[in-house]
């Protein structure tokens, strides 16, 4: 039976229990990209809010696949984060630009954080020879909703325009 992580770091380093090893779950990661631009940050902020996915400024979707085949239990994560990209920031002081490249830095880790939950998800699913996936899933997923909650989606982390 599935029993949530007490350690973390102590869980990404133990060796899975069952036949594949975790190098060799498949990941299917998908990186796109909406262009903005502004003169200034208060035009990057709005163009954030208006064009980004869903209402957020960035968003990672992920999904983990698995199925078992005579004992074997096969895993594969999907992934799509959607992240802005700055095209075109004429008329921004310097201090302005590195201020918004300073965000949007900020933003992909945030999201690569998203997506590392969805491979931690993918992990667990493989070392527990895919029993109780259903319930791993339920899991990442509300720690992927609290790591939200507990940084106000980024803006903790520094994605902010002020």
């Amino acid at each position: 039976m599935f029993k949530a992580p007490v350690a973390l770091t102590i869980l990404l380093h133990a060796a899975p229990l069952y036949g594949q090893s975790l190098d060799d779950i498949e990941k299917d990661i998908e990186y796109s990209y909406y262009l903005i631009s502004g003169s200034t940050v208060s035009e990057i902020r709005e163009q954030l809010n208006s064009k980004g996915p869903d209402g957020a400024w960035g968003k990672t979707y992920w999904t983990v696949h698995w199925f078992t085949d005579n004992s074997d239990c096969s895993v594969r994560v999907q992934a799509h984060i959607i992240l802005p990209q700055l095209f075109s920031s004429s008329g921004l002081s310097d201090g302005d630009r590195a201020t918004v490249e300073a965000v949007l830095r900020a933003l992909e880790v945030h999201e690569n954080h998203h997506l590392q939950m969805g491979i931690f998800a993918a992990e667990e699913i493989q070392r527990y020879g895919c029993s109780d996936a259903a319930e791993i899933i339920d899991y990442w997923i509300e720690k992927n909703n609290e790591f939200d909650r507990n940084t106000l989606n980024g803006r903790s982390e520094g994605v902010e325009l002020r």
